[in-house]
């Protein structure tokens, strides 16, 4: 049937819950004019039926199909803070549905709030994928380091998967994780390293992610995706991205309405102790910050002390220092005026000589003088 969507989820056992209440709200929001055929890939061994999960919620147009791939990963030594490796079998969907030309991947931490049989049908031309930027990641360098232009988010990709066969691109995605340094996306750098080049980009409203909400205005982010700001309020799908989820966290976007979809009993109970240990969590965090900026502070003072301590020394050598100083000049002062008395002792002396010198030279001038006389006295008056 040409009216067919086929959409995929992956989860394991820690998204469980996430990945039940997307499909409640999937299948709130479901138009009769469609079949939808709804693969769970669940990466684990638990016992897990999301179809009995579901229960009598799911229309006579729904089918789920429960898929346990047999795919080792452990070749991934890479870890990521919230996200697990059971986002790389995102790799592998050409090959697991292998008798189907596109599928429309989605994350389990999303809200949908609108028919996605419109999305479904876009036509992918000759691209590998349809998705949306992440207007997260053109902030910064991370395109830069990547060498790419534009970088799309993969928690919601219509993909191509019969070009990508064609293509064999799943063995490029596997061998550009291996040799990622950066590892702040379990598999999104990959997708838009290998794939990124043939694109087709689309409207946020299919992969709207609200936290963006926080690090941007509402005019800049509709400015980014060239929308009415309005339209940030009607979107189709809800991405709650981050490491802060609502089931962990309910100060988060849209947490009243994810809230809303969860049924009394087990569901409650799994979030209610999720929040109980956020809770306790952050106590302790508290705490350990205060003792934290107690030993700080404690660290300060003591830096503080040795400072004081080490400038009282300098000025105390400063001290010591000026007295041998003061010391020396004195020294070198009384040296000069004692060599000043005896240069001027010197100079009297030397003054006597010259003076004695002088006059003994003009009593000898004199003495000569007066015998040249008396000699030419008694050649002239012949005197004896």
């Amino acid at each position: 049937m040409d009216n067919i969507v086929n959409i995929v989820f992956i989860t394991d056992k820690t998204y469980i819950l996430p990945t039940k209440i997307a499909l409640r709200s999937l299948v709130k929001h479901i138009s009769d004019e469609y079949m939808y055929k709804i693969y769970v890939i669940f990466d684990g061994e638990e016992d897990i039926s999301f179809q009995k999960l579901m229960g009598e919620d799911i229309p006579s147009n729904v089918t789920i199909e429960q898929i346990y791939p047999n795919i080792n990963l452990n070749f991934i030594s890479q870890e990521h803070l919230y996200v697990s490796k059971s986002a790389l079998l995102k790799f592998e969907l050409p090959n697991i549905f292998s008798y189907l030309d596109k599928i429309l991947y989605i994350d389990g931490d999303v809200l949908i709030k609108g028919d996605l049989g419109e999305l479904y049908e876009i036509d992918l031309e000759d691209y590998y994928l349809a998705a949306v930027k992440d207007m997260g990641t053109y902030d910064g360098d991370h395109l830069e380091k990547l060498g790419i232009s534009d970088y799309f988010n993969s928690g919601v990709m219509l993909l191509n998967l019969k070009k990508i066969r064609e293509d064999n691109k799943i063995p490029q995605l596997y061998e550009y994780k291996k040799h990622q340094t950066d590892t702040r996306f379990m598999d999104q750098d990959a997708f838009n390293v290998v794939l990124g080049q043939n694109v087709k980009y689309l409207s946020c409203k299919y992969n709207f992610i609200p936290t963006f909400l926080s690090d941007f205005s509402e005019n800049q982010i509709a400015s980014f995706y060239g929308v009415d700001k309005s339209e940030l309020k009607s979107c189709y799908i809800y991405h709650l991205a981050g490491h802060e989820k609502p089931w962990n966290d309910p100060t988060v976007h849209l947490f009243s309405e994810w809230f809303a979809y969860l049924e009394y009993g087990m569901d409650m109970a799994i979030c209610l102790e999720n929040y109980f240990r956020k809770s306790i969590h952050q106590q302790y965090c508290d705490n350990q910050d205060r003792i934290a900026d107690v030993t700080y502070c404690k660290s300060l003072i003591e830096q503080e002390k040795v400072q004081q301590q080490s400038d009282n020394n300098a000025r105390m050598l400063d001290v010591d220092y000026l007295k041998e100083l003061n010391k020396i000049l004195n020294d070198r002062e009384a040296a000069l005026e004692s060599k000043e008395a005896t240069l001027e002792t010197k100079l009297f002396e030397m003054s006597q000589h010259i003076n004695e010198t002088n006059n003994q030279i003009r009593y000898i001038h004199e003495r000569r003088f007066g015998f040249r006389l008396k000699k030419l006295i008694k050649r002239v008056f012949g005197r004896k």
